[in-house]
């Protein structure tokens, strides 16, 4: 059998019964000991520190001296379970710290086992010895699983020692009223006059009261604090500046909620046993008894001046003003839950201070290119140097979203980042959650960070928060887009401004070849292309490297490149587009560069045009940002007309483009664009090329002469609100930097001011015999279901009609081929040949096919 407990027995006193105890022990099978016979205390301890697998201690003897021998094993040995058996005269009586311990229920058999074993004494014999247990009765069921025990690894030593010693402390300075209060303990205690006078006399002479004691437990503490900087009672000090009676009413305050005794000795100097916590006044008379030549006036005066500890709002009760005499001190329950555990988020952990607070993007931060960094920091340097020491907040501004957020975090190592509450709250509230925040600033060192990138109504959150900076150890960062308002707003001629430029096309490529880095091939021109498909804020791109991998999962391999563009292009387009289409681009199948074009039928000219387009949005970045071309246009953007007949194409190439650069498509709505509202097609049109700037998606404009058309003669005020759309939307196509493609049937519709600024034109003229044939094999491709030999020579002379047309053809005779479950034959085409020529209403090439196809 394995054993259960390794056990050491501790004895104080006589010897008796240890042998036999000892010896029934070692015959337990349950059971190890550490030693072959009972061990003095000292031994014991000795042997505690070298063995870490002992997990009992067995305690016997006289019952008052087990009490300080279990208090020094606790302290050796915080977590191994004790059984201490009092020897009393003629009784044994077994204390139990855990019972259901199967360790001490080990013990306990055996020991049960010894005294059913010995044998029972005779009539007119002295009574047996008895062991009698004394355990709280446990009520949970014998079954029921235990809890882990608790990993000492994980306890701070430091906390603990310095919790103690401030407990101790509270301890003693209390002390010193008592004995001063109580004076003469002979004397017969009685509510008379003249032992009240007694009393006051006493008390009056607080001022020459001897403090030994609680001079030494102070120092004693302060060496512990010393030697644990780090533990939270030690930042407390260093925060009150070493003040020692700041430091002290603090320590006070503070003992109810470490030990319980202060509880009723407050109760009882305050004459109420129900006020356990300790009021102004009893603060200040213990404080001053603890203190040499300190009356209770005096140290209240001082109390009052305490500017620290008032502005923080340490204490309860010692804030913007002071407490009357008879309020009740006590701690603020999430500053002691910080002191309690040295968990530093517990010090913001109240609602109203979460809802201020905003996560730091340490996966962006770490995606961060080098060079941006130093770019960063040393615009920050110069804005700081400009100010010299004047300097208390530096207002951050610049860079784009997402990114502004990861720069400034890369600026400080610890940071408390908050932004304007999502829900309004009232201006004390406010007030109240941004001091705690500044305390939390304060006593973790860190820099305060305040975001208002997207804040709805960033000036009244400006207005709160400017006061505090003053206060704060290090500079604070306040981000903005808009720092003109909010100077405007509260002007600070202490504000120093970092502007920063926005990050360049190499900075995007270099974050997300940093964020991609297992893919295994070409991932540099894999990184390339997603930073010029899909501008995306800095902090999104890890939502977009866990989506790629997510999708890479469902083939168990490592994430490819069109996965990659699959979580980035989700990313990008989380929001839907609220007055357009969105189209997802499709795999391409075909060899070369261009791929998807290989469908799109055009003579060798057009083709060449759709590619060079292709090249201007892919290598845009590097020849206008890099290159430095840039200053020859005026707008970054491509923007392209595709005219021609309907049907030659057009959509279709701007499918093809968009699946090319695995970009989703957004296809406008101009129904839902226009209004008949003064300023709401303008509203939509920015809309618009937003969501679709933020997806990185390809904007097309089908039949876009009814948008982009000539502006007239203003005769009417309609015609001057509609001259305005068309100048609005002119502008904004200039501020968009992606791409924009135009379709019409008319192009000489097309306001002049538009075809200016186009970076290409691209004529689709309607396709002759070949092409045609080839979008026939392309429409009704070889295979199961298709006739072999149904060829498409005739149809592609004969029928003088568009792609779009001969798609449409297709799609008839593949459902009346479906209608005869079968295959796609020639009687099914001509059918659906003659079916598409009645819409088109060509009636002269109807009859003339007729006789042809017959």
């Amino acid at each position: 059998m394995t054993a259960e407990a390794n056990v050491v027995v501790v004895k104080m006193g006589e010897d008796f019964p240890l042998r036999h105890i000892v010896t029934h022990l070692a015959q337990e099978p349950a059971i190890d000991l550490a030693s072959e016979r009972a061990l003095r205390l000292a031994d014991a301890l000795s042997l505690l520190d070298s063995r870490r697998d002992i997990s009992v201690a067995l305690l016997i003897g006289g019952e008052a001296e087990l009490r300080p021998a279990v208090e020094a094993i606790r302290r050796r040995r915080r977590h191994i379970h004790i059984v201490a058996l009092a020897i009393e005269t003629g009784t044994a009586s077994l204390s139990l710290r855990d019972p259901v311990s199967t360790e001490i229920v080990a013990v306990i058999r055996a020991l049960l086992d010894q005294s059913a074993a010995e044998p029972k004494p005779s009539h007119g014999d002295e009574p047996g010895k008895v062991l009698r247990f004394r355990a709280h009765p446990h009520h949970t069921a014998p079954d029921l699983p235990r809890l882990p025990p608790i990993d000492s690894d994980r306890d701070d030593p430091d906390l603990l020692r310095t919790l103690k010693g401030a407990s101790q402390w509270a301890h003693a300075a209390t002390q010193v009223l008592i004995n001063l209060w109580l004076g003469d303990r002979d004397e017969d205690e009685d509510s008379s006059w003249k032992a009240i006078e007694k009393w006051v006399s006493r008390l009056s002479g607080i001022a020459d009261t001897p403090t030994e004691e609680s001079d030494r437990a102070f120092r004693t503490l302060v060496d512990a604090l010393e030697a644990a900087p780090h533990t939270p009672l030690a930042r407390i000090a260093g925060l009150l500046g070493r003040d020692e009676l700041s430091f002290k009413l603090f320590l006070l305050v503070l003992g109810p909620d470490l030990d319980i005794r202060f509880h009723r000795l407050f109760g009882t100097l305050q004459d109420d046993l129900g006020r356990r916590l300790p009021s102004a006044s009893l603060a200040c008379t213990i404080l001053s008894a603890a203190t040499p030549r300190a009356t209770p006036v005096e140290i209240r005066s001082a109390i009052a001046g305490l500017d620290t500890l008032r502005h923080f709002r340490l204490i309860e009760g010692v804030g913007a003003t002071i407490a009357r005499s008879e309020d009740a001190l006590r701690i603020d329950p999430y500053l002691l839950d910080w002191l309690l555990t040295g968990n530093e988020e517990r010090l913001v952990a109240a609602p109203d201070v979460r809802a201020l607070l905003r996560p730091r993007p340490n996966d962006a931060i770490r995606l961060l290119p080098d060079s941006r960094r130093d770019e960063v920091a040393a615009a920050v340097r110069r804005a700081v140097a400009s100010f010299g020491d004047r300097a208390a907040a530096v207002l951050f501004t610049g860079s784009q979203p997402g990114w502004l957020q990861a720069e400034a975090g890369a600026l400080s190592t610890t940071e408390r980042r908050i932004a304007p509450p999502a829900a309004e709250m009232p201006a004390d509230t406010l007030a109240v959650a941004l001091r705690h925040i500044l305390l939390a600033v304060h006593l973790s060192d860190a820099r305060l960070i305040v975001d208002l990138t997207d804040a709805a109504q960033p000036n009244a959150f400006w207005t709160a928060v400017e006061p505090l900076f003053e206060e704060c150890a290090e500079m604070p960062l306040v981000l903005s887009d808009d720092p003109a308002s909010l100077l405007a707003a509260t002007p600070n001629e202490r504000v120093a401004i970092a502007h920063v430029s926005a990050p360049g096309s190499h900075h995007r490529r270099e974050a997300v070849e940093a964020a991609i880095d297992e893919c295994a091939q070409d991932r540099r021109r894999v990184a390339a292309d997603i930073a010029q498909c899909f501008t995306l804020p800095l902090t999104r791109i890890p939502d977009a490297v866990a989506l790629a991998h997510s999708t890479a999962a469902a083939h168990r391999g490592a994430p490819t490149r069109a996965d990659w563009f699959a979580g980035f292009r989700a990313v990008a387009g989380a929001r839907l587009p609220r007055l357009a289409r969105r189209v997802e681009p499709r795999p391409c199948e075909g060899g070369g560069d261009y791929p998807c074009l290989d469908p799109v039928v055009l003579p060798e000219t057009q083709r060449k045009q759709l590619e060079a387009l292709l090249d201007h949005v892919r290598f845009g970045p590097l020849v206008l940002d890099e290159w430095g071309f840039g200053k020859l246009l005026d707008a970054r953007g491509v923007t392209a007309l595709f005219s021609g007949d309907s049907g030659t194409g057009k959509t279709m190439a701007a499918f093809a483009i968009a699946s090319q650069l695995d970009s989703d498509l957004y296809v406008i709505d101009l129904a839902r664009i226009v209004s008949k509202y003064i300023g709401e097609t303008e509203k939509n049109l920015d809309l618009i090329f937003s969501d679709a700037e933020q997806a990185g998606a390809v904007l097309l404009f089908d039949e876009a002469d009814a948008l982009f058309g000539k502006r007239s003669a203003v005769k009417e005020a309609n015609d001057r609100y509609a001259n305005i759309e068309v100048a609005y939307l002119l502008q904004r196509m200039e501020q968009f930097d992606g791409l924009a493609i135009l379709t019409t049937n008319y192009p000489e519709n097309i306001d002049p001011a538009f075809t200016r600024r186009l970076r290409f034109g691209i004529d689709f003229p309607r396709p002759g015999a070949s092409a045609r044939k080839k979008i026939w094999e392309q429409s009704i491709p070889a295979g199961r279901h298709r006739e072999p030999d149904l060829d498409f020579t005739t149809f592609a002379r004969k029928l003088d009609i568009t792609g779009g047309s001969i798609r449409q053809i297709a799609i008839h005779a593949a459902m009346a081929a479906a209608r005869d479950n079968g295959r796609i034959e020639r009687r099914h085409v001509v059918e659906a040949a003659r079916t598409e020529l009645i819409r088109l209403g060509n009636y002269g090439d109807l009859a003339q096919f007729a006789s042809e196809a017959a």
